[in-house]
């Protein structure tokens, strides 16, 4: 091949490289989503959670070189040592423009003990949309695809309507809380 059509085939490669998208991994190292993030970064995992209200959980991202991205959540409990911990696959993530990311994750794992009414179960499937502020980062908005479930949406916690009990089962209707996501910061460990 000649140094023309070498330099053809160059420039149609770098030029069709956006049309195929970029691929999970690709999308999170570009949006700058890896690494451990919490509110407060100098929580220490190891020490018991003595106050609810200082006790900061860290969302950790891993981009392995082959394989799927996980995610995971650590928090300190109240005994010593222990820490609770989570993690799903990350099966997508689509940057929406600038400052925010798409990612839908399936948890394949059961967790052990009671599950909150926003936690994600075995085998749900939820979308995060991730928005930066500056070097911070908010969850701006998470829910079970099928829409049974909500955790955030537009930068604002949400629950259940004040009116449901756990014995109930599902929650029917949910409500947006005067709580704005929390701003987390990227940790340096």
């Amino acid at each position: 091949m000649n140094a023309t059509g070498s330099g053809l085939l160059i420039g149609l490669l770098v030029f069709a490289t956006p049309v195929f998208g970029e691929d999970t991994s690709q999308a999170m190292l570009a949006f700058g989503l890896s690494g451990a993030w919490s509110v407060d970064c100098s929580t220490d995992m190891s020490q018991p959670c003595v106050d609810i209200d200082r006790c900061f959980p860290r969302l950790i991202f891993t981009i392995p070189l082959q394989g799927s991205p996980i995610q995971q959540v650590m928090s300190p409990t109240a005994v010593a040592g222990q820490v609770f911990g989570s993690a799903v696959t990350v099966n997508s993530a689509t940057r929406i423009g600038d400052d925010r990311i798409r990612i839908t994750t399936t948890a394949a794992v059961s967790l052990s003990g009671p599950a909150s009414s926003t936690q994600q179960t075995l085998g749900e499937t939820w979308e995060t949309v991730y928005r930066k502020q500056g070097t911070n980062l908010r969850v701006w908005s998470a829910r079970e695809t099928g829409g049974t479930k909500i955790g955030a949406r537009d930068g604002y916690r949400w629950e259940p309507a004040s009116d449901w009990k756990p014995e109930n089962g599902g929650v029917p209707r949910w409500r947006q809380t005067d709580q704005e996501t929390p701003s987390l910061a990227k940790c340096a460990n």
